[in-house]
């Protein structure tokens, strides 16, 4: 399959074999990138999250939904827990945790028995990124 892009709440690039990061934009002035790339059972994602607004992001929060079961989530940069099989939570570590204006913060994982397409929702802070 040939990689193509899918807008939902973030702009997601879905491709076997090639990772791409779109740019999508939250309210609140925070950028995010979402890059995605699964094989047969599971896929490695990342979110990049850029500060655009006037004031730092101190501390995040970010929850996704997931349009299958996922299962096996193995993070990096952030403290991640699987609500539901469908659900899932990422947090900051204390390194991370600010992100000042022009400044990002990224974190990854890896499942598997994982969804074949990206999020159906996803936001940092309770807001639509």
């Amino acid at each position: 399959m040939k990689g193509k892009f899918v807008r939902i709440g973030v702009a997601v690039a879905v491709a076997l074999g090639a990772a791409t990061a779109v740019p999508a934009h939250a309210d609140g002035g925070v950028t995010c990138a979402y890059t995605f790339q699964a094989w047969a059972g599971g896929f490695a994602a990342d979110l990049a999250m850029t500060n655009n607004g006037a004031q730092p992001v101190s501390g995040w929060t970010v929850r996704m939904t997931f349009p299958t079961a996922t299962s096996g989530i193995n993070a990096w940069q952030a403290a991640m827990s699987q609500d539901t099989p469908y659900d899932a939570t990422a947090t900051n570590r204390s390194w991370n945790a600010v992100i000042v204006t022009g400044q990002m913060a990224s974190f990854g994982w890896t499942a598997i028995a994982a969804t074949t397409g990206p999020p159906t929702s996803v936001t940092v802070n309770g807001v639509a990124c």
